[in-house]
């Protein structure tokens, strides 16, 4: 066995072979402080000269299994048995949090191996796979998010670029390959995927064809946050939430906590030792109403799966509660001819291509149900479209058979909201019945954070406000020859500032006196005309002070779901005028090659939602391959959009969109700009939302 830590000081090395054993030792000595702590993923990250240390000192890392008896092939049994599911979630429950193996021994059993070495990777396991109701995150996507944050990620960045800036950020001790996939999943906008991307997709991400498997490499694709994300997690939140540390540094905090339940705007699924889990996706518009209704404490209103996109039907099950249909779109143009503008969710192109070829007489089996004669396609980016020529006598009998059209063509999936399982903002596996109490669940912690959050800002703001008073009555008393500054000592300056009750701000340790944020202002801001405008920059942080003390908690939340409903409705509006324009660009190309004549395939009314159909094209005269398809100029289409984006960007961070402006110049702003860096010492976020308790079963 092989160390997973190496802490060294001064010469000194210890040694962990479990993160329970480091993390204890941590605790005892000031959070290994003065430390440099190394982890070992893996064999590779040993060095030669460790790998002939630790065969030197074979006896120090070698433990021979002991045999018990037939208790332990029981045990073996219930962590690998795939039918012991439950099993292991009752063993998983019963570890007590701490408890380790010890290495200092020279035999361990099979017993202690199992309750305590192999419980700790199968619960690790879980915490990677299942996400929190909190923020609809797994450790992976939030480490991502932080980093994209901090990093103020607002122009284009490659994937395999920010994928090593993650790792560097946020201790991230995984694959790289893993990690890439995790952010082009979190850029992803075909349809079945997100609701609402995150990260926008600049380049090939991935297409509804082959359920994102045809993303291009992470060296050729780029990403920046969508503007979106700050208005679903506001920068306000940031100071307030409870950040973990590891490696001696400050990463990613247990769970964000955005304005809306994000687990049920874009689902999950994930399967871990245990448990796994499955939660559709819900319209974010849905949510929010729902969540406005929350707030004026009045009864939500039931929500059903909702896919971005999507023009198939979703309907309740005659299977039960929780369970619904999902149900693809076509037209039956005569006797002989299917349009299929609309798979289920999850089922992609290219697989539902096959299943049509392998139903094709001559592809490949001897007889077919459905004798198909010809398949044509004419998808786009978004849309699906096949065109179907098949036996009239088959198809007849299709849609006479029990599952109907829809189950000969295989264009029914199922929906289920009976395996919604989710960690808790406690850290606990817990399992929801109906998207109502996740919603109630996250509702009732998001307000007690506008509470913290308004808490904070007041403090933030009445530091501010002080500060700024301070340095305005510095100036004044400058100006007024009151206080001289110029040819004295500075250790008289400050017993004339202590003398005068000015506060201190900042560091205060020798050489520091707290009196920086006065004694290191630039001369050109000992001016009256300077003065004036501090003046007004103290009255504009006094009003909002003013104002945000009227304002209570449910207003905060109602302002911030304003500003995200209208950036939603947004963005779902560009989605449909870009669907018209496409349709509007294949009529005038039919047009202009003078292919309007009458077909058998025109002026078709679909049977279900329509979709492709209103494209009206020329199916089987002169069909061109890749019709339907942009190519190169989808990159195009994202530039061209860069500055609506860039005002929505602004928007999300608070320095656009409709706020006051502030009473105040541009160079006063630069001045006095530094506000901020002097008072953060002196704020303290309230805890006590539970957000630092790690992760329990």
């Amino acid at each position: 066995m092989t160390p997973i830590v190496k802490a060294t000081r001064d010469g000194k090395v210890l040694t962990f072979f479990t993160i329970v054993e480091y993390e204890k030792w941590k605790a005892k000595n000031k959070n290994g402080a003065g430390w440099k702590v190394k982890y070992y993923k893996g064999l590779g990250t040993s060095t030669a000269a460790e790998a002939k240390e630790y065969f030197g000192n074979i006896h120090d890392h070698r433990l021979d299994f002991k045999w018990k008896g037939g208790k332990e092939n029981k045990l073996i049994d219930m962590a690998f048995n795939k039918g012991r599911a439950d099993d292991r979630k009752s063993w998983m429950n019963k570890y007590q949090e701490g408890t380790f193996v010890d290495h200092s021994k020279q035999t361990v059993s099979y017993e202690d191996f199992i309750n305590k070495e192999l419980v700790q990777f199968s619960r690790y396991d879980l915490m990677r796979s299942v996400p929190s109701v909190m923020d609809g995150l797994k450790p992976g996507q939030r480490k991502i998010l932080y980093c994209a944050f901090k990093r103020g990620l607002r122009t284009d960045v490659k994937v395999a670029q920010l994928v090593g800036y993650v790792g560097e950020h946020s201790a991230y001790h995984h694959g790289e390959a893993s990690l890439a996939n995790t952010i082009v999943g979190m850029a992803q906008d075909y349809v079945g995927s997100n609701n609402i991307n995150l990260l926008v997709p600049s380049g090939q991400f991935g297409t509804r064809a082959q359920g994102g498997k045809d993303a291009a490499s992470a060296r050729y694709i780029y990403t920046r946050l969508q503007p979106i994300t700050r208005l679903i997690f506001p920068a306000l939140d940031d100071p307030v939430l409870d950040y973990q540390v590891e490696e001696g540094q400050s990463i990613e905090p247990y769970w964000y906590c955005p304005i809306i339940p994000m687990i049920l705007v874009n689902g999950a699924e994930g399967i871990g030792t245990g448990w796994s889990t499955s939660v559709p996706n819900y319209n974010p518009l849905d949510i929010i109403e729902n969540v406005r209704l929350f707030i004026r404490k009045k009864t939500m209103k039931p929500m059903q799966p909702w896919y971005r996109g999507f023009t198939g039907t979703i309907k309740p099950s005659k299977e039960g509660k929780g369970k619904y249909d999902c149900l693809g779109a076509y037209n039956q143009t005569n006797k002989t001819i299917m349009q299929i503008t609309e798979l289920p969710l999850k089922k992609w192109t290219q697989d539902y291509k096959e299943f049509l070829q392998s139903q094709m007489l001559g592809g490949g089996t001897k007889s077919t149900k459905l004798s198909i004669y010809d398949v044509r396609e004419y998808h786009s980016e978004k849309k699906v479209h096949f065109v179907v020529r098949m036996d009239g006598n088959k198809l007849k009998d299709a849609a006479q058979s029990e599952g109907g059209i829809d189950g000969a063509m295989r264009l029914k999936a199922s929906i289920n909201e009976t395996n919604m399982v989710l960690f808790d903002a406690d850290g606990k596996i817990h399992k929801y019945k109906t998207p109502k109490d996740i919603m109630l669940e996250f509702a009732k912690l998001r307000l007690k954070m506008y509470d913290v959050r308004k808490k904070y800002m007041i403090n933030k703001l009445e530091l501010e406000k002080e500060l700024l008073g301070n340095r305005a009555r510095f100036i004044a008393m400058i100006i007024a020859k009151k206080l001289h500054v110029n040819n004295r000592k500075k250790a008289d300056i400050v017993k004339d500032l202590t003398r005068l009750k000015f506060r201190k701000f900042g560091d205060t340790n020798p050489p520091r006196t707290g009196y920086e944020y006065l004694l290191q202002m630039q001369i050109l801001t000992l001016t009256l005309e300077r003065k004036l405008e501090l003046e007004k920059l103290y009255k504009f942080k006094s009003e909002e002070l003013s104002k945000l003390k009227k304002t209570t908690i449910q207003q905060l939340w109602t302002a911030d779901l304003d500003r995200l409903e209208a950036a939603v409705r947004e963005i779902y509006a560009k989605d449909e005028a870009r669907e018209d324009g496409r349709a509007a660009g294949v009529k005038r190309k039919r047009k202009a090659s003078g292919d309007d004549d009458d077909d058998e395939m025109d002026a078709v009314e679909l049977v279900k939602r329509p979709a492709a159909s209103s494209k009206s094209l020329k199916l089987w005269k002169g069909a061109k391959k890749g019709k339907g398809k942009k190519g190169g100029k989808r990159r195009g289409k994202k530039d061209n959009d860069s500055e609506d984006e860039e005002e929505q960007e602004e928007d999300a961070n608070g320095e656009g969109g409709g706020e006051e402006a502030k009473p105040v110049s541009e160079a006063t702003e630069v001045l006095f700009g530094d506000v901020g860096r002097w008072t953060a010492g002196l704020l303290k976020a309230p805890k006590g939302l539970g957000g630092g308790k790690k992760r329990r079963i």
